[in-house]
């Protein structure tokens, strides 16, 4: 079995700590392919035109040594502390290694295209690998969006914060139920004034 065939693998959670969506069908945290280049090419397009800035990269070609960790220390060390709020490096849970690329959320299209043009051709400095780094757009992009799509994933459950996406605030990591429930109350809907004071007001008796 290949490193992506084992990346796809559904993660199992105790029935108790499923949620009422996790039982009605969980869906793998990992991708089962790989996006295309192409395809994602395609999307960035697509968010160009929609007017949607393009934040989230996926980085390609990671060695399999690298920890999220490890990758995440290397990225500050290059001058990118505070640059990201958002990692994610999918791991092969059964040979304890990555699946070769990463989403990176940046807090500003501009840090993201800086991170394109600097990381496009990288050599990792860890484990005397010969890949070279290619970066391309997400399918998925904005902190939020990624915040949601992995509100309901198995993964996010995991005992080993290496297997977690990291949400990133002030320079370190915050609990991932505490981003998704930020993310909520953002998305609320907020009563208006008129429909509070109506909610106030005392019913009128009948005559």
């Amino acid at each position: 079995m290949s490193a992506l065939q084992a990346a796809v693998i559904e993660e199992k959670v105790p029935a108790h700590a499923q949620s009422p969506d996790l039982k009605k069908g969980f869906q793998p945290y990992h991708s089962k392919t790989v996006p295309k280049s192409l395809d994602l090419e395609a999307c960035s397009n697509e968010k160009r035109v929609s007017g949607i800035p393009v934040t989230t990269l996926m980085l390609r070609n990671i060695p399999n040594k690298y920890t999220q960790n490890t990758l995440m220390q290397e990225l500050n060390h290059l001058g990118y502390t505070g640059s990201f709020d958002f990692f994610y490096l999918p791991m092969d849970i059964h040979n304890r290694s990555n699946v070769g690329y990463a989403f990176i959320n940046f807090v500003s299209p501009e840090e993201a295209e800086r991170f394109r043009n600097e990381f496009g051709g990288h050599e990792f400095s860890r484990f005397k690998s010969r890949k070279v780094a290619t970066v391309c757009n997400a399918h998925l992009q904005g902190l939020d969006a990624n915040i949601c799509h992995f509100q309901h994933r198995a993964v996010t459950l995991s005992r080993n914060d290496q297997y977690r996406p990291a949400v990133i605030r002030n320079n370190r990591r915050i609990k991932f139920d505490e981003a998704v429930a930020e993310v909520q109350g953002k998305h609320s809907p907020v009563p208006s004034a008129a429909a509070s004071t109506a909610a106030s007001s005392p019913r009128a008796s009948p005559v």
